[in-house]
Parts: structure tokens; C-alpha cells; sequence
């Protein structure tokens, strides 16, 4: 899986359009193919699924017996999740959308260096672009390519 591959904090949020367990359709049913292959996946790459509070379900079919299901996520990874400890999700109140709003409470957040700020100034100063060029180059990237700048 390229997801676990990354070595890099990260956490995505989304309709997977999938649920892990029968327990998380209100027409309960039986495990499916799809439902084993999302597990999988989830344990493979060693994702973390943390707590939900409030709505038990994501989804509503909207019809006159709808039918439920919890669709809708937060996974993240290990490396995220240390960052972030105590990070749960909760469900908000839906209006118009078939499906329930989910925010991500991140817990204590990291605390932060303070920002770089570029100064025009230093354009002045001779060999600026090699004293740059050489602490670029002492960066080692261990993300994929497409998670890099292209050095020029």
C-alpha cells in the first residue's frame, strides 16, 4: 500500500462510501467482501480509527424507512495520532445534506516553532543563493516524489 509507506504525520477525512461492520448499517445485514477489503486496508496500513461522539450514523438514504449507515471518517496515521493526542470525532447536527457533518477534534495540539519569515534584504547579500543551495541539500526527503518540492 503506498499509504503506509509515507513517513510522514497525515489524516484524511472522508465519505468512504464504505462501512467496516454490519453493526454500522441500520439494515445490520451480513460482512461483505467490500467490508473485509476496508478492514484490510485500515489494518495494513496500520491507520488509526478514533472515537465518534454523538450521530451513530453518517448517512441517510433519505427515503420513508431510511436506511443509515456510518460511511463518513476520520482515519489517520500512527505518527499523526502522536502528535495530536486525544484527537475524537464528533458529529454535528445535519441540515440539508444526506450526510452528517463530522469534526475532528485534534486534541493538544503540537506546540509550534515560530514561522519563517523571508526578508528582501538578504537578496542582498553575496553568495545568498549557495549558503541556501547548500542547506537545501542537507534536507533528506523520505516522502514520495510527488510530496517534494522540485529542487531547481
Amino acid at each position: 500500500m503506498f499509504l503506509s509507506s509515507w513517513d510522514i504525520p497525515w489524516c484524511l477525512g472522508a465519505d468512504f462510501n464504505v462501512v467496516r461492520f454490519p453493526s454500522e448499517r441500520s439494515t445490520r445485514g451480513r460482512l461483505t467482501s467490500a467490508m473485509c477489503e476496508f478492514s484490510t486496508f485500515i489494518n495494513q496500513c496500520n491507520l488509526v480509527y478514533p472515537p465518534c461522539e454523538g450521530a451513530r450514523f453518517t448517512w441517510s438514504s433519505h427515503e420513508e424507512v431510511p436506511i443509515l449507515s456510518r460511511i463518513g471518517r476520520f482515519l489517520f496515521s500512527a505518527e499523526w495520532e502522536e502528535l495530536f493526542q486525544g484527537a475524537h470525532q464528533v458529529t454535528l447536527p445535519k441540515i440539508t445534506s444526506d450526510h452528517v457533518p463530522i469534526l475532528l477534534h485534534a486534541g493538544d495540539a503540537p506546540s509550534m516553532r515560530r514561522p519563517f519569515k523571508f526578508e528582501n534584504v538578504w537578496l542582498k547579500v553575496e553568495e545568498f543563493t549557495l549558503l541556501v543551495k547548500n542547506w537545501w541539500d542537507q534536507f533528506h526527503f523520505r516522502a514520495p516524489l510527488a510530496m517534494c518540492w522540485l529542487k531547481s
